[in-house]
């Protein structure tokens, strides 16, 4: 990968001659971490007005994303401004944990991410809980739930059919469920789905391990939709296999998250595939909420900067590849 030749000192972009593009080497734009902000406006006016920080450097997009990313939002610790959601490309989710996802959790941020073709479905696991396209969930969640992308192309995940969307409603009530946190360090606590006052499935597994207590008898009324959802019996039942239901394990023989509850998950705690992990499950309507404005604000910045309208252009025109990525853009 070529990097951009020096013009000779003393002359002028318009002074310097151009390349021949037969013999040119490719040269890469400089990247730009932007990290938008809302300013409130005095009454009567009550819109918001978003505004972007710049952070640009003269190294290659690819090479500095991570490290660009971390400084900008470093930078606004001591301006005590709120910390929330962080919603991020792809360029991020390619990023090494110790270079990029490390830092921002332990700055206290959660992350809403996107995948590669390649990188959505079952990712890993850690502690017996699957991770499943960013999320931690129970090690019985249904094959065909956990591999409803799996190999799925990009225009099938932004524009998903009548079955996709329905499998991807049916496993969010499989995910770990967030108990505690995070704290200041980025450290969550996350619980089974089937443990606490109200579970989002049943687990046969669950209930032999830990022997809850029956709760009083209640009248359900029939007629409320709230209240026959809310009531255990409506909720999924996890299937373990006939060899585990006529001869039980040994608790101890059992993973993790299923021999206790809750489960505490730190910074880097799931090694390599930690960049993957992510606080939104994956293409449901938190995840959206999040990440399509992101989306917009990065193509809008991108296209402001390749033409130089409504701000300066941070490399000259002509001097870059057309298909290479202009700038990264983080929306905390």
């Amino acid at each position: 990968m070529g990097r951009r030749p020096r013009r000779p000192a003393g002359t002028s972009a318009e002074a310097a001659p151009k390349a021949n593009s037969d013999t040119a080497q490719p040269s890469w734009p400089r990247s730009a971490a932007a990290t938008p902000r809302t300013i409130r406006q005095p009454e009567p006016e009550r819109a918001s007005t978003p505004s972007s920080s710049w952070a640009p450097s003269s190294t290659p997009p690819a090479n500095a994303s991570a490290p660009n990313a971390v400084h900008t939002l470093q930078a606004l610790v001591p301006l005590g401004l709120p910390i929330g959601l962080l919603a991020a490309d792809r360029a991020y989710t390619d990023q090494t944990t110790e270079h990029f996802q490390l830092h921002v959790r332990q700055l206290g941020y959660q992350l809403a991410l996107d995948y590669k073709q390649d990188q959505r479905g079952v990712q890993g696991s850690h502690l017996g809980a699957v991770l499943v396209d960013g999320t931690l969930a129970c090690p019985l969640l249904p094959e065909a739930l956990a591999n409803a992308t799996t190999g799925l192309d990009d225009k099938t995940v932004r524009d998903p059919n009548e079955r996709l969307r329905q499998r991807l409603a049916a496993r969010e009530p499989y995910f770990l469920k967030r108990k505690q946190g995070p704290d200041r360090h980025g450290t969550v606590r996350l619980q089974c789905p089937a443990a606490g006052s109200s579970p989002s499935v049943t687990r046969p597994r669950f209930n032999r391990v830990h022997r809850p207590q029956a709760g009083p008898p209640a009248v359900v009324d029939l007629t409320s939709a709230r209240s026959t959802t809310a009531h255990l019996a409506a909720k999924p039942s996890v299937q373990i296999a006939p060899a585990e239901r006529l001869r039980p394990p040994a608790a101890r023989d059992l993973p993790r998250i299923c021999r206790k509850p809750t489960i505490t998950v730190r910074p880097g705690d799931l090694g390599k595939i930690d960049k993957l992990r992510q606080d939104r499950p994956y293409l449901g309507p938190a995840w959206h909420d999040a990440y399509k404005p992101m989306r917009a604000h990065n193509e809008a910045v991108a296209l402001s900067v390749r033409t130089g309208s409504g701000c300066t252009p941070v490399w000259e025109a002509g001097n870059t590849r057309g298909d290479s990525k202009c700038s990264r853009v983080l929306t905390a």
